[in-house]
């Protein structure tokens, strides 16, 4: 999947592909996290943001005779360059809202994803029902494998029957629409820069809420209800308070009472990632039915508040119950800077834990600061290649012996100015496009983005030390 962006933020003009592992680094300031929260507000959302719908036709067919086959070829991929484009512009839509900002800063904006829908739906069986609490099937959806048509069952005179039929037709529409995108949209899950402040502040940002809504519902009289619009208020305070990943932080956190208990198919299959996991943290995490979650570290008996524990322990809170609970092969996981508020041993670390987990089949997409969760990343390219004295090195440093990247399945994009100055740096007001840059087996990813940094430092040091200038 390809994403295109245009007059976006700091960005002029910019295309980005997914791969296993995606990587944007760059100078602040130049649209590496407004280009990652554009990208996970379509994966979050493209059922909505989709522009199709079932046919009259088959609705009145469904609702006479209880049944209806529907032809999604010729309905839905037939006709994909055209959805693709209305979805579009739904996306460009809707762009402002999900980065919580106006509106007015987009006008001149493009943004479009581009995805080619080759015959994997059609290879994969899809089977889809509603039950009633009594486990009677009320309505069902159903294709074969290599088949093209989707088969609609809708029981008569049961609790769908209620709904108001444009609600039946967006039912049935989201399950045809599944039947063929849901191979090449993955759920996604993105951590924010600001997650160690979701897990922080949870207390006050849900009384924040709810004194909104109190309020919101104590507008009983004629008089408050004539000057104060209360929808227009909640979408000023609270709907547009929060980008969309900053949103869904809060809201899982708000969940992870829920989540305790639960190992999910990805952890049973690789318990490792669980050690290697509490080796970085330094511990575990615990969350009461009440929601209230402590860190207990390795060896102690203490059991520490959200609060009381270190900032590192707080940024990854969100990823472990992510990693335990929603993790699949089949996920798709963004990370705004990995290697927040970890020591420089620890973002190594982490490095290779995001390795092992795109080795597993999870897509991971990062954008970074860090030149040493870089060069983690370019050590792993390297030990790719398989060479005779890799066994001592991979021994001596403790990798696995399958611990490598491939090449073909890692892109970095290097967020750079149009306009530099003298020293190479951009100059202030320039827009910016993301340079890709795909890996040499031999040397990993070269982010000079980095290297002039450090290079600079280093001739610095060399003139005081030596008086050579």
């Amino acid at each position: 999947m390809k994403f295109s962006f245009s007059k976006f933020g700091a960005i002029d003009d910019a295309e980005v592909e997914v791969f296993p592992l995606t990587v944007i680094c760059g100078r602040n300031n130049t649209g590496k996290t407004y280009v990652s929260y554009a990208i996970y507000s379509l994966l979050a959302k493209w059922r909505e943001l989709i522009s199709w719908r079932i046919s009259e036709s088959d609705v009145v067919a469904l609702l006479s005779n209880g049944t209806v086959s529907v032809n999604i070829k010729e309905e839905i991929v037939d006709n994909w360059i055209a959805i693709q484009k209305r979805t579009n512009e739904n996306w460009k839509k809707t762009i402002s809202q999900a980065l919580a900002a106006n509106s007015d800063r987009f006008k001149e904006t493009k943004i479009s994803f581009a995805l080619d829908i080759d015959d994997k739906w059609k290879t994969i069986p899809f089977k889809r029902d509603f039950r009633s609490d009594e486990g009677k099937i009320l309505f069902s959806a159903e294709k074969i494998e290599g088949g093209d048509l989707v088969e609609i069952a809708f029981l008569k005179d049961n609790a769908l029957t209620e709904l108001p039929r444009y609600a039946l037709e967006e039912f049935v529409s989201q399950a045809l629409l599944d039947s063929v995108l849901s191979p090449y949209f993955r759920p996604v899950f993105m951590l924010s820069t600001e997650r160690t402040g979701a897990v922080t502040f949870k207390d006050e940002l849900n009384l924040t809420k709810n004194r909104l809504v109190n309020f919101l519902a104590g507008l009983d009289s004629g008089h408050e209800r004539g000057t104060i619009n209360p929808a227009g208020l909640f979408d000023a305070v609270y709907k547009l308070a929060y980008p969309l990943p900053v949103e869904n932080n809060v809201l899982f956190v708000n969940r992870l009472g829920s989540l305790e208990g639960t190992t999910n198919t990805l952890l049973t299959a690789h318990p490792e990632l669980i050690d290697q996991f509490e080796a970085i943290a330094g511990g575990r995490y615990e969350t009461n039915k009440e929601g209230l979650t402590q860190f207990l570290p390795k060896g102690s008996s203490t059991k520490l508040q959200m609060r009381e524990a270190s900032s590192a322990v707080r940024s990854l809170v969100l990823f472990w119950y992510w990693m335990k609970s929603q993790a699949t092969s089949e996920s798709m996981l963004l990370i705004d800077e990995p290697e927040l508020n970890l020591h420089p041993e620890n973002q190594r670390a982490f490095a290779r834990l995001l390795c092992q987990l795109v080795k597993h089949g999870v897509r991971v997409l990062v954008t970074t600061h860090s030149d040493t969760m870089l060069r983690e990343f370019n050590t792993l390219i390297m030990l790719s290649r398989n060479k005779e004295h890799f066994s001592a090195i991979r021994k001596r440093y403790g990798y696995l012996e399958d611990e490598s990247l491939a090449p073909s399945d890692v892109r970095l994009y290097v967020a750079v100015g149009r306009s530099l100055t003298g020293t190479g740096r951009p100059k202030k007001g320039s827009f910016s496009t993301l340079k890709p840059i795909a890996p040499d087996s031999n040397i990993g990813l070269v982010a000079e983005i980095f290297d002039s940094t450090i290079m600079e430092m280093n001739s610095i040091q060399d003139e005081i030390r030596y008086g050579v200038i």
